[in-house]
């Protein structure tokens, strides 16, 4: 599956961050965990976040304005006025 792409996983949302040496994907679920799943246990769904470059570092950016770090894999918790997040939110706006 491609990073970005929202998946449903045993009745549980989640994005796909990233793909393991194993072949399976890394998929960061709404619990905030990150799971290496198969591919064959994943449905895939019909949102995808916009991957984004900033500063050296790569972030995905959810239809909701959510940011997450490609290279945690976990979701940003910046303030709505963090200079970082409206730099990332405008170069997908």
């Amino acid at each position: 599956m491609l990073v970005g792409q929202y998946v449903t996983y045993q009745n549980q949302t989640g994005i796909v961050v990233g793909n393991n040496a194993n072949g399976t994907n890394k998929v960061l679920l709404a619990d905030g965990k990150q799971y290496g799943i198969a591919e064959r246990n994943l449905e895939a769904r019909k949102e995808v976040a916009t991957a984004v470059e900033y500063d050296g570092s790569y972030y995905l950016v959810t239809p909701k304005l959510n940011i997450i770090s490609l290279r945690t894999g976990r979701l940003m918790k910046w303030t709505d006025a963090n200079e970082q997040r409206q730099c990332i939110l405008a170069k997908v706006q």
